[in-house]
């Protein structure tokens, strides 16, 4: 579940933290997890989180450190008394005056407008702990920015030439390798195939480990690299890139997000469904070596089903305050997915 950003933990907020097993605060807002969340417990070693600190729930606030160092308190007074930064949060308190505000030892409570440049705050099981810079730094974001822009276009063409059906009406809606026709697709695939695993490749070196504090979302992290890398290879032969663009963008937005609930999950889950059910409505397979060409398309298939389910039970699944209203979304997503798939595969397979 997540809340856009909001000044404190008022009774909304409390309301899902007594109902999860965590939280993650950062600028985007307040992200709420129903799986066990990781402390990073690195003894000083990493520069970009700290250990975790007893912080146990406190009235007015998120939680209390030591006897009365505060987090994201909903009262008109300070809470905080106190002598100097303790170690949790020293470092934001040594930013304050980086950013123009006057440190103050004895009036520090932390809120939403300390977490800048990337910081993020979790808190579960009565303790706290702090990341730092888990932003993208400026220059692989603008590049991260620039092939995202190439890519939303190339989906786009992608969708025109899966649409295109030759003279000779091969049924296959532009999965045929063979198709001379197509060769400036398979051209511009290459290279979008190329710009993704350079994507993918930035993200990689620039997203601290740390940075997912749930199984789950490591493992939906790691299968979404993987599915870009695997499709990628794939469009060496498969100049229809939608599947492999749709990676990437989930990718970019769960790193921007730091978490997979985002805005636009909704439409990448119903770009994965219509292309899948396209797929399926266009049966017909030609070439020497059609029956290979077809169990690789099948496995890639299976690959869709499983980051599909993987993405709805990282987002819509716990995207609403009733549960059931995420599995209207689903049936929603998948029923129009249906219609447009089933309508693009018989417009393929008729040549019309």
């Amino acid at each position: 579940m997540h809340l856009p950003p909001r000044d404190c933990f008022d009774q909304h907020a409390l309301y899902w933290l007594s109902v999860s097993s965590g939280v993650r605060i950062n600028q985007q807002g307040f992200t709420f997890y129903d799986s066990p969340v990781k402390h990073n417990n690195n003894n000083g070693i990493s520069t970009t989180s700290s250990s975790s600190y007893n912080c146990p729930r406190t009235l007015g606030a998120l939680c209390s450190h030591g006897e009365s160092y505060t987090f994201f308190r909903c009262t008109d007074t300070p809470l905080t008394i106190a002598s100097d930064a303790p170690t949790p949060v020293r470092r934001l308190w040594e930013m304050e005056g980086c950013r123009g505000r006057i440190p103050t030892l004895d009036r520090f409570d932390v809120s939403m407008c300390d977490l800048r440049d990337g910081t993020v705050l979790i808190w579960a099981e009565n303790r706290i702990s702090v990341q730092y810079s888990m932003d993208l730094p400026y220059w692989p974001t603008l590049l991260v920015c620039l092939i995202v822009v190439w890519l939303v276009i190339n989906m786009g063409e992608s969708v025109a030439s899966i649409l295109h059906v030759n003279n000779n009406n091969n049924c296959d809606g532009g999965d045929d390798n063979n198709n001379n026709s197509n060769s400036s697709s398979s051209y511009q695939g290459k290279i979008t195939s190329t710009l993704c695993v350079i994507l993918a490749a930035i993200v990689l070196i620039y997203t601290p480990m740390e940075l997912w504090i749930t199984d789950r979302e490591r493992w939906m992290y790691i299968f979404t690299v993987c599915y870009i890398l695997a499709y990628s290879a794939f469009h060496i032969i498969n100049p229809h890139t939608i599947n492999v663009i749709v990676g990437c963008l989930v990718l970019v937005t769960a790193r921007f997000y730091q978490h997979n609930d985002t805005p636009y999950a909704g439409g990448f889950l119903f770009c994965i469904a219509a292309r899948f059910t396209q797929k399926v409505y266009v049966t017909n397979f030609s070439g020497e070596d059609d029956t290979l060409y077809q169990y690789t398309r099948l496995g890639f298939m299976s690959l869709d089903v499983v980051f599909f389910v993987l993405l709805y039970m990282e987002s819509l699944h716990n995207a609403f305050p009733d549960p059931m209203h995420g599995q209207l979304c689903l049936i929603g997503i998948i029923f129009s997915a249906w219609v447009v798939g089933k309508l693009l595969g018989d417009y393929i397979v008729s040549g019309k």
